[in-house]
């Protein structure tokens, strides 16, 4: 009596392995299988307390609701393990974009810096060129009055 009781419960561990590979899609295929799974738990349930083996059965149960548990814990784990490496992932791109946008303060000042030190000389340069336009204008300007100076020397002389 014992082997049937345990013979009928782990063709409904069967039947409810097959529920959970089912259930994942919405289909009438898993209903009627829970329909199927909840008309066997009544009669399994009965011949149970018939035979007395309520201790057995609990057992069998615990090591069913043990399996079930370790495979959520592994699939749980497996997850949970990639989250945890997304999360640190995550951080490491956070502290990457922290010292880029740092390194790119940094080189915005030195470019601000550069860009008013050439702003400076360019200025500078500009002033020299006009200066430098200036001296040659006087310098022609000059050279023109020399040579009128040497005509009136000319005139003077003769």
């Amino acid at each position: 009596m014992a082997d049937s009781i345990q013979q009928q419960l782990q063709q409904l561990v069967l039947l409810s392995d097959s529920v959970g590979t089912a259930g994942a899609g919405v289909g009438a295929g898993s209903v009627s299988t829970v329909e199927e799974a909840m008309e066997q738990l009544g009669p399994l349930i009965h011949s149970v307390y018939r035979a007395n083996k309520q201790k057995l059965f609990r057992q069998q149960v615990d090591i069913f609701a043990q399996r079930k548990d370790a495979e959520i814990m592994k699939l749980c784990g497996n997850y949970h393990q990639e989250f945890v490496q997304s999360v640190a992932q995550l951080l490491k791109v956070r502290q990457n974009t922290s010292e880029l946008q740092e390194k790119v303060v940094g080189l915005n000042a030195e470019l601000q810096l550069s860009g008013k030190s050439l702003y400076e000389k360019k200025a500078e340069l500009l002033s020299l060129r006009r200066e430098h336009r200036n001296i040659q204008d006087a310098v022609d300007a000059v050279r023109g009055c020399l040579d009128v100076v040497r005509m009136v020397a000319g005139f003077d002389e003769q």
